[in-house]
């Protein structure tokens, strides 16, 4: 992978700009899986279980990320709990705070790494960060995945990779509605 330097990121915000579809690939999800396995391995086996079952369906990847370039910033839609949020894309900014699909409270905060774009959030039971960096051909979206759960003592963190190309509609074009279903 070429790395860019910290003043001079190879990924630009507006190369962003559209929806990006996971790409479903039976190897980064076993990648994922085996990456919670190794990650509860310490715990007994009774919480061993129940971790990895919670894990699995809670760091599974969004299948779509949308992006709005507006000319002069990046604004990201997310699922919030009961409807799509927009939030602000602004690397080196103050942290923001934030509430995620399931009721919970996080912090975030963007900035700029030598790999690319980085989320670093923080809820009362985990922290990490994604890592967003584009392919040579900026067809698709690369993202570094690393968790490290705190809510039970002993687990490991949890790093993996998801995919995403991107579609050829732009983000309003492409019917995204901004009530919930």
């Amino acid at each position: 992978m070429l790395k860019a330097s910290a003043d001079e990121p190879r990924l630009r915000l507006a190369d962003l700009d559209g929806r990006w579809r996971q790409i479903e690939d039976p190897g980064s999800t076993q990648a994922r899986l085996r990456a919670i396995d190794s990650a509860v391995e310490p715990l007994t086996w009774v919480v061993r279980k129940m971790a990895a079952g919670v894990l699995r369906s809670s760091t599974a990847p969004r299948p779509t990320l949308d992006f709005i370039w507006d000319g002069n910033r990046l604004h990201e839609r997310v699922p919030g709990q009961h409807r799509i949020e927009t939030r602000l894309i602004e690397p080196g900014a103050d942290p923001f705070r934030a509430m995620d699909p399931r009721g919970e409270m996080f912090e975030g905060a963007w900035d700029w790494t030598s790999d690319g774009l980085r989320l670093r959030w923080q809820q009362h039971q985990a922290h990490g960060s994604n890592v967003y960096r584009m392919s040579l051909d900026r067809r698709t979206l690369i993202v570094d995945h690393e968790i490290q759960v705190t809510a039970l003592s002993g687990l490991r963190p949890i790093a993996y990779r998801s995919r995403f190309a991107k579609d050829d509609l732009p983000t309003v074009a492409s019917g995204a509605n901004s009530e919930a279903p």
